[in-house]
């Protein structure tokens, strides 16, 4: 027993050891009782590949607000709230109306359309919170192609995990610059570091 509870604490050490290091860019010091973030100004900023007509820029934002709502359960470990924002998100893109887009927005949105619906669906019903994140990863990987499209009218940070998916890596975007790791929770919540800002 004792040689199986020390290979976990060695494998586990590794783990946030390879977690901490891809951190450097978000490193934190203190000094004087405070806590200060190192920034990266190295960080680079993606902006809108094209011009998008207004109403179609309100709906990838909305995407946006529920898809970060996902992010932000999963990283709580709350399927519940996952499930509840990802059928909001799917229940978005059934019910859109693209017709008053321009024709570079109707382009987009049918490019990605079923895609999110069908992720949605599945974060939505499964009672697996390793599926949703499964799921969110592949949801992760649109949303981030749309809003390097369009853009987005909140700054989002690209985040990136190396260790998720048995060190395969992955991404996913949040409102805010701290790491909330959605591919393992609680277990590693600030293994991560920021790769990209986007804006509109």
């Amino acid at each position: 027993m004792k040689k199986i509870f020390y290979s976990v604490l060695f494998i586990n050490a590794i783990l946030f050891g390879a977690c901490n290091e891809s951190n450097n860019s978000n490193e934190k010091h203190s000094h004087d009782g405070h806590q200060h973030k190192v920034s990266n100004k190295d960080i680079p900023v993606i902006t809108a590949e094209f011009e998008t007509d207004s109403l179609f820029q309100n709906h990838v934002d909305m995407m946006v607000h529920f898809y970060t709502h996902i992010q932000t359960a999963l990283a709580g470990d709350d399927l519940e709230e996952a499930s509840l924002r990802a059928k909001q998100l799917k229940n978005l893109m059934q019910e859109n109306d693209t017709l008053s887009y321009s024709d570079k927005g109707q382009e987009l949105y049918s490019k990605y359309k079923t895609k999110v619906i069908e992720l949605s669906n599945d974060i939505q019903t499964t009672d697996d919170i390793e599926i949703q994140r499964e799921r969110f990863e592949n949801l992760s990987n649109i949303v981030y192609q749309l809003v390097k499209a369009s853009g987005s009218a909140k700054l989002l940070y690209k985040s990136y995990c190396p260790m998720a998916f048995d060190g395969k890596g992955a991404i996913w975007l949040s409102e805010t610059e701290d790491i909330a790791n959605p591919y393992y929770g609680a277990s590693m919540y600030s293994c991560g570091s920021v790769q990209e800002l986007v804006k509109r």
